[in-house]
């Protein structure tokens, strides 16, 4: 029988690995575990890589997640323009929901009670679904006259009307020039109702936009001031294109200021 002695160099006699040194396959000692070299797993809450932080993969403007004005760039012409292409392309259905309006209220003028209530109904409704139109416009590409009864959102729109009329009331009382002031801030709560704000919220996003974008304000209402110009000077007829051409202008300045 062969005496074994050990190794003089540290090799065990049975060709495992050298003493004090882990079994094979196994990260030396003080060495991180394999495949860690320099790249520590993600923490718990932190996005993933190669997303920058606060985006998680959520898409711009995805469904409940509704934007506030921010510093984006905003340019009355340029959404005149998009009002203006949007228009032309499919003006049928705004000026049919036009004219069913009007003349609703016409007929409604010599019935003496229900003539009020539908008179009162029109005035509350017209400019939410109108709104709410404009909403769908930019965000499907097209509509139909159903369109202007999809009321999804007429909750907080029925809502933040009361609100524009209350402050223009309240501010018409002080001195009158305080509820015209009002009544302009506001012009842009509609158009954030429609995009999911809540009452309060399209009322304050409102007042930011008018405020934080006062040149370009300034210029969008002259623009409607000139507008209505011309449809006085067609005897009332330019308002069955003019109001929903407001109406597209006022939504397409509203998604520049909020970024869409």
């Amino acid at each position: 029988m062969t005496d074994q002695h050990p190794d003089p160099y540290g090799q065990n006699p049975q060709g495992g690995p050298r003493y004090g040194q882990p079994p094979y396959g196994q990260a030396q000692y003080g060495q991180p575990p394999h495949g860690q070299f320099g790249t520590p797993p993600p923490q718990y809450g932190q996005p993933q890589y190669g997303l920058p932080p606060g985006e998680y993969g959520i898409p711009p403007g995805a469904a409940g997640f509704a934007r506030v004005p921010g510093d984006y760039p905003v340019s009355a012409g340029a959404a005149f323009g998009q009002a203006w292409v949007r228009f032309l392309t499919n003006p049928w259905p705004w000026v049919g929901f036009v004219a069913v309006a009007f003349l609703a209220t016409v007929a409604g003028s010599f019935v003496p009670f229900v003539g009020f209530l539908v008179t009162f109904a029109i005035s509350v409704f017209f400019t939410p679904m109108l709104a709410r139109a404009a909403y769908l416009d930019a965000t499907t590409g097209r509509i139909g006259f159903s369109s202007f009864f999809d009321f999804a959102r007429i909750g907080p729109a029925i809502g933040v009307a009361m609100l524009v009329l209350l402050g223009t009331l309240v501010g018409t009382l002080l001195l009158v020039l305080p509820g015209i002031v009002f009544g302009l801030a506001v012009t842009f709560a509609q158009p954030a109702v429609a995009h999911g704000r809540k009452p309060i919220e399209a009322i304050v996003d409102s007042v930011r936009i008018a405020t934080s974008n006062f040149g370009q304000f300034s210029i969008a209402f002259l623009i409607q001031l000139g507008l209505s110009f011309v449809g006085l000077a067609t005897f009332g007829l330019g308002f069955f294109a003019i109001l929903p051409l407001t109406t597209l202008f006022t939504t397409a300045f509203y998604r520049q200021a909020v970024g869409y």
